[in-house]
């Protein structure tokens, strides 16, 4: 059972770092819609509301980081 990861849209007080290591995955933010292929990757700003949904086969990276 492989599907596509989506998550709803959410936000975090922290920065969010996420990089396409596998794939493609598309990125929901401030109303736009982002492609990011394999070796792109993102910073989120704290309560900034986002979404993404993973293509089939496709891995990321996250990382939840403070400015201290």
């Amino acid at each position: 059972f492989n599907e596509p990861a989506c998550e709803r849209i959410h936000f975090h007080k922290n920065y969010e770092y996420i990089l396409v290591e596998e794939g493609v995955t598309e990125l929901f933010l401030d109303g736009n819609t982002y492609t990011l292929k394999q070796g792109e990757s993102v910073i989120i700003q704290p309560y900034q509301a986002h979404s993404f949904h993973l293509q089939s086969n496709s891995k990321n990276f996250t990382y939840n980081f403070s400015k201290k």
